[in-house]
This record gives structure tokens, C-alpha cells and sequence, in this order.
């Protein structure tokens, strides 16, 4: 059994508690590299700014995810992608996966790649922001892990970019 060791630091009357990795998420250290919508790079874990494309809404749209384990080690449990396709604050569309290849079985360097197909007619004439990324889904909770990416979330949450349904 591994022992949790928290690190406390006080300010006044408030409390910051920094936990050690949890052991589901064993060595695993994910990077989002890149997300491809129809071909276009949307994303890639170099760019600055989000970017914002255009798709016809009235015909499916591929998807690549591009992931790279830069951990030691894999997850001990099994991860699962989250998409959320936000309209405003509020999640318009979900794209949740269960990746090909486990997370568990993503070694050091591992590079995962796999591609989705949606179907955006609902939202035609919506700007959509995309939002990507990890969480355990049978751990207590479904905790989401936070990718190695700049622009984190507070949700853990990478913003991948705008798509213009048209």
C-alpha cells in the first residue's frame, strides 16, 4: 500500500493542501501533442493562442487526437478522454472516448493517436469551443487527471480551440 504524504502550507486563516499523485494514475504524465478536425490542426501543444475553424455541419467530422505519455510509466487504472463541445458555459455536445490503446499500457513516450466521428448538424451556426481531457472513470468520483499542457483549466481541461459550424 503507498502512503499519501501532504505538504500544508498556512496563510492566515486558509489552508493549501498539495496531495501526491494518486496511485490509479501510477507514472502516467499526459500530453495532449495535437487535435486534427478534418484534417486542419485546430490544436498543437506549441501554439499560443486558440485558433478557430470552419466546418459544414451537414456532414460528419473526423477527429484526431494526438496524446503523449511523458511520464515514467503508465496509468495502473484505465483512463478515459473527455470532449466537451461548450456552446457559452454550458456543454453543447460530449465526445467521451475509451481510448484503443489503455492507458495503462501507455509506456514512457508512448504516442496515441485515434480518430472520432461527429456529427455537428444540431449546432449549425454555433461557434463550439472544444475542451479536452482525462479522467478515471471507474475510480470513485471519476477524478480527472491534469495533462501537462500550458493552458490547464481549473476543470483539467485543455482548450483545444473554436470550430464555427456553418
Amino acid at each position: 500500500m503507498k502512503k499519501l504524504v501532504l505538504t500544508a502550507i498556512v496563510t492566515g486563516a486558509s489552508l493549501l493542501a498539495v496531495a501526491a499523485p494518486k496511485a490509479y494514475e501510477g507514472g502516467l504524465k499526459p500530453l495532449l501533442k495535437e487535435v486534427k478536425v478534418d484534417g486542419q490542426v485546430l490544436y498543437s501543444d506549441d501554439m499560443t493562442k486558440e485558433k478557430a475553424i470552419d466546418i459544414k455541419g451537414d456532414k460528419p467530422v473526423k477527429v484526431e487526437y494526438t496524446f503523449v505519455n511523458k511520464g515514467d510509466k503508465p496509468s495502473v487504472g484505465a483512463g478515459r478522454v473527455f470532449v466537451h463541445f461548450m456552446k457559452g458555459n454550458k456543454i453543447a455536445m460530449g465526445g467521451d472516448f475509451t481510448p484503443k490503446v489503455s492507458t495503462s499500457k501507455w509506456t514512457k513516450d508512448f504516442v496515441f493517436k485515434q480518430t472520432r466521428t461527429y456529427n455537428f448538424k444540431k449546432l449549425k451556426g454555433a461557434k463550439i469551443r472544444m475542451m479536452v481531457g482525462i479522467y478515471f472513470f471507474k475510480e470513485k468520483r471519476s477524478p480527472r487527471i491534469k495533462l501537462l499542457n500550458k493552458n490547464i483549466t481549473s476543470g483539467a481541461r485543455v482548450p483545444v480551440g473554436y470550430i464555427n459550424v456553418q
